[in-house]
């Protein structure tokens, strides 16, 4: 089994994908799924019955480490955010959402914060228009947030005053660093995917972890100027692509 489980209407497949049926979940699938060490991911990408959800929440009963994937609806209407109540057994949730003329698959994604109060872990990819601000009406331990593209509104406050403990920014989400100052909240952040052309926005952040993952330091970052930032920092602990610099 590889790190991904997908559930559809009907079971198919390809020389790349195994898709099952929401309908072949049974004792015996699930436990099947519990004694695997390698499935990370229970995923859907299309909209599904009330009574598929209930099933798949019947996954994370026993299985409440697994994380949920809600991706594509290409083809589909809009994915059905209110259809989440039906999986209350879920503890980490990934939304990758595309927004744009072509596609409004997660247009009402705002509408989560109704159905989902608490999450260990909400891992979020945007393209296109989205308003983030119903993350703060969510309890999270750990964001994830990749932006490919789009816009992304927020309030003024929304940075400073967002409680999670660990924060992922990704691509386009690596802007907002400079609005992290003031958090009194966040442990651990975690840029990736990105392109650092200056290190003063890190400078000040109350963190005790700071990891730079599949990034590169823009060549106009002197060596002088990074050992500064080092010897300065009050961060614990920083890591460049998995190298331990403090």
């Amino acid at each position: 089994m590889s790190n991904t489980l997908e559930f559809d209407r009907k079971t198919w497949h390809n020389k790349i994908m195994q898709i099952y049926s929401w309908k072949q979940i049974d004792a015996g699938f699930i436990r099947t799924i519990k004694e695997s060490n390698s499935l990370e991911y229970i995923q859907i990408s299309k909209n599904l019955p009330d009574e598929a959800l209930e099933k798949i929440n019947s996954i994370f009963i026993e299985c409440p480490w697994l994380k949920f994937r809600i991706y594509g609806m290409f083809g589909e209407k809009s994915f059905d955010i209110a259809g989440l109540s039906e999986v209350s057994a879920v503890d980490k949730l990934r939304i990758e959402a595309v927004k744009n003329s072509n596609f409004e698959n997660f247009k009402n994604l705002d509408l989560l914060s109704n159905v989902k109060k608490e999450l260990s872990r909400f891992e979020l990819t945007l393209c296109g228009n989205f308003n983030i601000q119903f993350i703060d009406d969510i309890a999270i331990k750990s964001l994830y947030l990749l932006v490919e593209g789009g816009k992304i509104e927020f309030k003024n406050n929304f940075w400073n005053e967002l409680k999670v403990e660990e924060l992922e920014l990704g691509k386009k989400a690596v802007n907002y660093v400079n609005l992290l100052r003031e958090n009194k909240t966040l442990k651990k952040l975690t840029v990736f995917q990105a392109v650092v052309k200056d290190l003063s926005p890190y400078e000040n952040l109350n963190l005790e972890s700071l990891r730079f993952v599949n990034t590169k330091l823009k060549s106009n970052l002197s060596i002088s100027a990074v050992s500064e930032f080092i010897d300065s920092s009050k961060i614990k602990e920083i890591y460049v692509n998995e190298r331990r610099i403090k």
